[in-house]
Parts: C-alpha cells; sequence; structure tokens
C-alpha cells in the first residue's frame, strides 16, 4: 500500500511539473505578447538597436520548447521583420551611400527577413495553409483569397502583413535576381489580402508598402512612380505625425527628382519635426511644454527608425545637393 502511494504520489508531482510547465508558457507568451507592444514606443534608435535581438532570442527559446505556439511564432515574424527594417535596412543606407562594396548590413537584412519570412511560413502551415500551395497559387489571387478566408482570421492579420513586408523587402535587395523578383505576385497577394480587411493596420503602414511598390518597379515591369507618390502624400496627410513617410518620401521621391529647391524645403521641414521630436528624449526640454509626439507614442519606433535614416541622409547629402 505504502509503495503504492508512494507511485502515486511521484506520478502526481511529476504530472504537476508538466502543468506548472505548461501554465508557465502560456503565461510567458501572453506576457511577450503585451510586452512586445512597448518596444514600438521606444523613442531612441540606440537602445532599439541594443535591445532588440537579445529579445528576440529570449522568444526564440522559449519558441524552441513550445515549437507549435502561434503566438510566439507571430512575435518572431514580426521581430525579424523589424530588425530587418529598423536596424539593418537603415545601415544599409549608409553603405549605398558610400558606394564603396560593403554589403554588410545588406546581407544581415536579407538574413533578418529570411529568419522571418521562414517563421511566417511555420504559422500559415500550422493554420493548414503550407507553401507548396501558396507557390501554386501566387498568380491565382481568387483561389489564394479563399483559402486564406477560410483558414484565417483578424487575429492572425498582423502576422501576414509582417511576412509580406518581409518577403517584400527582401525581394528590393535582391532585385537584380529574376528568380527571386518572380515572386512579388505573391508578396503582393498576400498584401492585398491583409490589406483590403484592415487598410489601417500597423498605423497605416499598407500605404508605405504600395507607395513603394509603385516607386521601386521600373515601367516596363507596371512600375508607376505618379501613383506611387501620390499614395505617399497622401498617407503623410492621413498620419502627419509619422516622420517614416516623410522620410521615404524624401529618399523615394524628392531625392530621384533631383529638385534641389524641393529638397532643401523638404529637409527643412524635416529639421523641424525632428528637432520637435527629440524632446520625446529630453524631459528637461519636454517639462513645461509636452513635445506635439507626446499624443502619439505608438509612431515612436517608427519616428525613431525615421530620425535615423535622415541623419545618414543628411550627412552625404553635400555631395548630392549642394
Amino acid at each position: 500500500m505504502k509503495k503504492s502511494l508512494n507511485f502515486l504520489l511521484i506520478m502526481g508531482l511529476f504530472a504537476g511539473c508538466g502543468t506548472i510547465k505548461s501554465i508557465g508558457k502560456q503565461t510567458s507568451s501572453a506576457i511577450l505578447l503585451e510586452g512586445s507592444k512597448e518596444i514600438e514606443q521606444e523613442a531612441n534608435w540606440e537602445v532599439f538597436r541594443s535591445a532588440a535581438i537579445p529579445n528576440i532570442k529570449t522568444v526564440e527559446g522559449l519558441l524552441y520548447a513550445d515549437p507549435d505556439n502561434l503566438k510566439l511564432l507571430g512575435l518572431m515574424v514580426k521581430g525579424y521583420a523589424g530588425v530587418g527594417f529598423g536596424i539593418h535596412e537603415v545601415e544599409h543606407s549608409e553603405e549605398k551611400f558610400k558606394d564603396n562594396g560593403e554589403k554588410y548590413h545588406q546581407l544581415q537584412a536579407i538574413a533578418s527577413y529570411t529568419k522571418s519570412i521562414e517563421y511566417g511560413l511555420i504559422y500559415l502551415g500550422l493554420k493548414g495553409i503550407d507553401s507548396k500551395f501558396l507557390f501554386q497559387n501566387m498568380l491565382n489571387s481568387e483561389a489564394l483569397f479563399k483559402e486564406m478566408d477560410s483558414r484565417l482570421g483578424t487575429d492572425d492579420e498582423v502576422t501576414v502583413f509582417y511576412l509580406a513586408q518581409s518577403w517584400g523587402s527582401l525581394i528590393n535587395l535582391q532585385r537584380t535576381d529574376v528568380s527571386i523578383l518572380a515572386q512579388m505576385p505573391l508578396v503582393k497577394n498576400l498584401m492585398d489580402w491583409v490589406c483590403d480587411k484592415n487598410p489601417k493596420i500597423e498605423n497605416g503602414a499598407c500605404s508605405l508598402f504600395y507607395g513603394l511598390y509603385e516607386l521601386s518597379r521600373p515601367r516596363m515591369l507596371g512600375g508607376d512612380p505618379a501613383k506611387g507618390k501620390k499614395i505617399l502624400q497622401d498617407y503623410m496627410k492621413a498620419y502627419p505625425y509619422n516622420m517614416l513617410a516623410k522620410v521615404t518620401f524624401l529618399e523615394f521621391v524628392v531625392m530621384k527628382e533631383d529638385d534641389k529647391k524641393l529638397y532643401r524645403d523638404h529637409k527643412t521641414n524635416l529639421d523641424k519635426d525632428f528637432g520637435e521630436f527629440a524632446r520625446q528624449r529630453n524631459f528637461g526640454k519636454n517639462l513645461n511644454s509636452r513635445s506635439a509626439f507626446a499624443k502619439h507614442p505608438e509612431l515612436n519606433l517608427l519616428n525613431a527608425i525615421a530620425e535615423k535614416k535622415f541623419q545618414i541622409i543628411r550627412r552625404y547629402d553635400k555631395s548630392f545637393y549642394y
């Protein structure tokens, strides 16, 4: 009898440990999901750069122990997309200005986007949409949308958005590779599925995608610079405190038009805006009158990324505009 009781007690302890572990995973996932929103309010790009990878690797460790956790997978898709766009592509912009053949940050951006895409495909696979189906129907939007509508819901939109964003950015960094460029219709369909349902997702980022989509493609491949310019202009009006829209307009419209006066005027306005945004990081200057950006903390990280890109542009603009 005593042996039986001991056996039952031991088994109960093991079962209890399993339950505690399961609860721990669920609790950690919920905390990380909520906590991930905090980084979007970070106004200091240097803090973001130093914290991003350690935070991602922490989540990745939890995912290793719970590989089918959709919440963690979604965080990985968004996290690696953020590192690729907000860190490596920013620093790659300086590589482009230097034009000395250095591609370290370009390669790191490609690696980050690749991780985001891989996790995104695992996520969709767990939802019943495998990569084979995606590639077979990359040109068949009707079949693709029907399948996605039947298997995905509103909780999946952010993950699909960042999967598409990472994939589009990966292609854009390797535009000379025709085999990679051929994947763009699938990316466009994934983004269309999200943005048709939720055009204001992630602070209106659909407009940024579609604007760049038109601006970055040659006319012979269907690009429409005038349409892309109009999309970004409308985006800036709708989200006046989103500085990423304004810096994107500077980089992909103003600088391409080679209009020195337009460039100087746009840069002057950006100097003023970023001077106001900098008060977010300086309590002394922000004490008596709050920064105009204080009412939009959800844009802090986007604005910090935009500020860093603008600083790089200003560092090299004299050779182009003076």
